[in-house]
């Protein structure tokens, strides 16, 4: 039910579409990560945007924190890394089944 649409390029090259469904599938799964890692529920859906890359050109997940995000070091840290993984392709955590 839950996946980023991307479309394949080649074998080596993603990239990723900016989407309501897909803002909404990223939204959902820091929003699930958040809740596992600190038992929180934070609503997450503002917190970023789709941008693209000015070298590569590709889409990226691009951070735009509010006060309810950078005043609680940890959790912005958190949600750092896991955009992070999402713009290098390096998903460790996984949403649920």
């Amino acid at each position: 039910m839950y996946g980023i649409k991307i479309i394949v390029l080649n074998s080596k090259h993603f990239k990723m579409e900016s989407t309501q469904q897909n803002k909404d599938t990223i939204a959902y799964y820091l929003a699930f990560n958040t809740q596992q890692q600190f038992g929180i529920e934070i609503d997450l859906k503002d917190e970023f945007i789709f941008t693209e890359n000015l070298v590569s050109k590709k889409t990226i997940v691009a951070p735009t924190f509010s006060d309810k995000i950078l005043s609680q070091p940890k959790i912005k840290e958190f949600l750092s890394a896991l955009i992070g993984d999402i713009n290098n392709e390096e998903l460790t955590y996984k949403l649920p089944n």
